[in-house]
């Protein structure tokens, strides 16, 4: 078994233990699994600690090519001498369940990410309430063939506490605007960000008025030509995968994948603050700013989009695979 596949499958063990209301899977050992369940929950207890995943192991701050670790996301490193015992993460953690060990990494982010509030694919938009973010693309209703306009719940829905028929703006009322410009009122189809769950998908969909022009050209970039499923990757190719951003805030800004199978906690202002874990995200380090929540992450060679960035912290920012999104909210390009 290569390094990248033991490390993912202890990734995905350890956040199946984390997960609440989980349950072993066939064939694994309980005794060990509730073991991992004591060892994570104790972790997180640490406010410092943010979440974990796959990425490529450093030296000195420099990613070494094709080392991969389970690696911890802390707003700051500190000594072990200033640690308590049970959160000192160790060179190798073993994952019990597995009864295997793999080796570990520290990554600091410095604060937590934060969901960024804020029409065509990278406009500016946003609920009517004053929220500001990032249009991610124009899909398509799988039954109807209705084209409707897909950013994140934070953005369009007020992370769930929007109702459907709320107007939603362009350019968003927060971004510097005198007054709202209605484009679209908001559909029914929106998820209800939890922070009693762990959340996959914070997606949205509204419904553009007569006469909005739509369009799926990304500034400085092109037409948006398909979809890349991440999820389908059976190796670390996704790791330093080439992407580009088109947001709001930052216009086009570009970088790379940086981890994958990730398992993190984001602050919602739109929550009142609240704490929500997010899993199965990707980290990039693509620069990102208040406001381009929902800009379209994009292989830049074929044109397909791969994701929707959805938080940030400093250099390091997040975005959920596209796929699961478009399949849950039943649109298509």
């Amino acid at each position: 078994m290569n390094a990248y596949i033991r490390t993912r499958d202890a990734v995905l063990a350890l956040r199946r233990a984390l997960q609440p209301r989980q349950r072993t899977a066939k064939g694994m050992d309980a005794g060990g699994f509730n073991e991992d369940r004591r060892r994570m929950r104790s972790l997180f207890s640490d406010s410092n600690l943010l979440g974990f995943g796959v990425t490529e192991k450093t030296v000195r701050g420099k990613p070494v090519p094709g080392e991969f670790s389970l690696t911890f996301y802390v707003r700051r490193k500190l000594p072990e001498t200033r640690l308590e015992k049970e959160f000192v993460i160790p060179r190798r953690f073993r994952v019990q369940s597995l009864g295997s060990a793999v080796q570990t990494d520290i990554q600091a982010l410095g604060a937590m990410h934060v969901a960024h509030a804020g029409v065509s694919s990278g406009s500016s938009i946003g609920h009517i309430s004053g929220t500001a973010g990032t249009a991610t693309l124009i899909g398509n209703d799988v039954n109807s063939g209705e084209a409707l306009i897909l950013s994140c719940s934070h953005v369009l829905a007020r992370a769930g506490a929007a109702n459907p028929g709320d107007a939603i703006d362009s350019p968003a009322f927060s971004d510097g605007g005198t007054s709202p410009t209605v484009v679209a009122h908001l559909t029914n189809r929106f998820m209800v960000i939890d922070p009693q769950v762990f959340n996959t998908i914070d997606g949205a969909l509204a419904e553009p008025v007569g006469g909005t022009a739509l369009s799926n050209d990304v500034p400085g970039l092109g037409t948006i030509r398909g979809v890349l499923d991440l999820a389908q990757m059976t190796d670390q190719s996704a790791i330093n995968l080439p992407v580009a951003k088109f947001g709001a805030a930052t216009a086009l800004q570009s970088g790379k994948i940086t981890g994958v199978h990730v398992t993190l906690q984001i602050r919602f202002p739109e929550l009142g603050d609240q704490v929500v874990t997010f899993t199965d995200l990707l980290t990039h380090d693509v620069l990102s700013q208040e406001g381009d929540s929902g800009a379209p992450v994009i292989e830049p060679t074929s044109m397909r989009v791969l994701g929707m960035h959805i938080a940030s912290a400093g250099p390091s920012g997040l975005c959920t695979n596209i796929q699961p999104v478009l399949n849950i909210l039943q649109i298509g390009l």
